[in-house]
């Protein structure tokens, strides 16, 4: 978290980019699965590049998982004072 920098909307922007790419990437499986299946391709080689391709989107998938469950920080809020302006007590 440290190496992603203390600028929180930069942070977050950093965030949402990791799950945008690690959502593209379970797409991109899902697709590469379907292109397997639209070919003829031998039935044993077919079976190996399908348990490739899902062990590869469990792991995403389970990444993700923990991605979202990281803190996002929030900016502090800071009560300003001003002079100008009526408070209620």
């Amino acid at each position: 978290m440290a190496a992603l920098g203390n600028n929180t909307s930069d942070m977050k922007f950093k965030m949402s980019n990791i799950k945008t790419w690690m959502s593209a990437a379970i797409t991109d499986e899902n697709t590469c699965m379907d292109g397997v299946d639209e070919h003829q391709v031998n039935p044993t080689v077919k079976s190996k590049i399908r348990d490739g391709i899902l062990g590869v989107a469990k792991l995403t998938s389970n990444a993700l998982s923990l991605v979202n469950q990281l803190p996002v920080p929030h900016r502090k809020r800071v009560n300003h004072w001003h002079p100008t302006l009526k408070y209620k007590a």
